[in-house]
């Protein structure tokens, strides 16, 4: 499957220099992979702090995603991964 870039975005205090990861479930087959980890970055786009990642889906379907900073679960998103 194709490698992407994404630019994640985190709103909060003192959050520059806080560890980032993203981890992922495949909700069709149980696939999961550690998609991104790395640390914040500062401001940028009005957020208090980002990171560009490349993420790459093992497999196609839709992905469960949890978002953490700072050890800290921030968000689940669900996406649709293909091979388009």
């Amino acid at each position: 499957m194709e490698t992407n870039k994404y630019m994640w975005h985190v709103w909060g205090e003192d959050m520059e220099g806080k560890s980032f990861k993203v981890t992922g479930k495949n909700l069709g087959n149980g696939d999961e992979k550690t998609l991104v980890d790395s640390e914040l970055e500062g401001p940028n786009n009005k957020a208090d702090a980002h990171t560009p990642s490349n993420m790459t889906f093992p497999s196609e379907g839709d992905w469960e995603l949890e978002v953490f900073a700072d050890g800290e679960q921030l968000q689940t998103l669900v996406i649709q991964a293909s091979h388009e």
